[in-house]
């Protein structure tokens, strides 16, 4: 090796040319360093990269200071908004449940000899089961016929229709299982009665929620 003369000079290890290399400093006095080969990605020592990393890591920080712990196992949470709730039909909401059990009665006098009884509708949100219909007369025959109709929505459907002259006092009788909707109801025919006889209808079943 020569004797350095102006320079501070190092041997540098591995150096195969066995050279000497200076010691630069910049001018705030900072050691350069000419790095030859690294471990890290290229660009990962760059001004930029350093400050990308500070600076999430920075976020990190607050984030973990905003999160507040209570008795240090539970994690407290503290919504400010929340999504609009959406609603997951439970199978209790589907299947027909039993609320009440319903009898019905209209007392009516005749005021015509072809007169009908029409029995309360289904209210909102209800269905009504009805099992049992009954129509008779308090004060004298139904001369020609009785009639029993479910009135549904858009149709009317004839349960019984009893020909022949029915005696006073004598129900027309039907057992059924029918289903009603809100507004839907049983109206019964009187054919040849007379004015003012007094009309009886009853119906008798269960009222549930609709699902």
């Amino acid at each position: 090796m020569g004797e350095p003369k102006g320079k501070l000079v190092t041997p540098v290890a591995d150096n195969p040319d066995d050279e000497l290399r200076s010691l630069e400093v910049n001018a705030d006095d900072e050691l350069l360093v000419d790095v030859k080969t690294s471990a890290l990605p290229t660009g990962a020592s760059t001004s930029a990269n350093q400050t990308t990393m500070i600076t999430a890591l920075q976020l990190i920080d607050d984030l973990r200071n905003s999160l507040g712990s209570v008795n240090t196992d539970d994690l407290q949470v503290d919504v400010k908004t929340a999504p609009t709730t959406v609603v997951i039909p439970h199978a209790d909401e589907k299947l027909f449940g039993i609320e009440s059990v319903i009898h019905k009665v209209k007392i009516v006098d005749a005021t015509a000899a072809s007169f009908g009884i029409a029995s309360d509708a289904v209210p909102t949100g209800k269905i009504w089961k009805i099992t049992h219909i009954s129509m008779f007369n308090l004060d004298g025959d139904i001369a020609t016929r009785a009639e029993i109709t479910a009135k549904y929505a858009t149709t009317n459907v004839y349960i019984c229709v009893q020909a022949g002259a029915i005696a006073q006092y004598i129900a027309v009788d039907r057992h059924v299982e029918i289903y009603l909707a809100a507004g839907e109801c049983i109206e019964v025919w009187f054919i040849g009665v007379a004015a003012p006889e007094t009309c009886y209808l009853n119906i008798f079943g269960y009222e549930m929620n609709a699902p």
